[in-house]
């Protein structure tokens, strides 16, 4: 019986604790960059993900329009591009990788590395918490972009239902036990 109490308190805390102070919040973003070096251009979208605050990561896929406006013409055009993301906020790095570039006008998808891997990037700075805001940076080829990630939406992760139905099932064994035990 000893065993079971301390089988359902520790799972009743853990249910406590994990409810009061979640580690993983759904996040979405809006996106503004300015595109330096290479002709120059601009870069604005949107995008959703997962922001754990234990571990400081941030994962995002976004999709954003691009608008390069190419060195000597080359390369100038408007894309809409698709990008899954990494930020490590505790060490202040990241990764993208472009998933997908689509031509809206021009031909600049055939100067973009589609399907390559993830691009290190250059810097990511710290979440402002006050501003919802953190800024990464990336160099391709003789580009330079700078990204400003404004957090529109930041909200805990809910604890799902499977998680409440086994704590009340393990309080609900531990009053049969008692029972049992009252009874003998």
């Amino acid at each position: 019986m000893k065993k079971l109490s301390i089988i359902v308190s520790s799972a009743a805390l853990a249910l406590a604790a994990s409810s009061t102070h979640a580690t993983l919040y759904n996040v979405e973003v809006d996106l503004d960059a300015v595109v330096s070096g290479g002709g120059g251009g601009s870069q604005t979208g949107s995008g959703s993900g997962v922001y754990d605050d234990v571990t400081e990561v941030m994962t995002l896929t976004s999709e954003a329009r691009v608008v390069a406006n190419g060195m000597f013409g080359i390369g100038a055009g408007t894309m809409e591009h698709e990008y899954e993301s990494e930020f490590d906020f505790s060490t202040n790095t990241g990764t993208n990788s472009l998933i997908s570039c689509v031509n809206v006008s021009g031909s600049a998808c055939s100067f973009t590395p589609v399907g390559e891997g993830p691009e290190a990037l250059d810097s990511v700075s710290d979440i402002n918490f006050d501003t919802m805001q953190f800024e990464t940076v990336s160099t391709f080829s003789i580009a330079t972009t700078t990204q400003t990630w404004t957090i529109t939406k930041f909200e805990p992760v809910p604890v799902p239902a499977a998680a409440w139905m086994f704590g009340s099932a393990l309080l609900g064994l531990a009053g049969v036990a008692r029972r049992r035990i009252n009874a003998a």
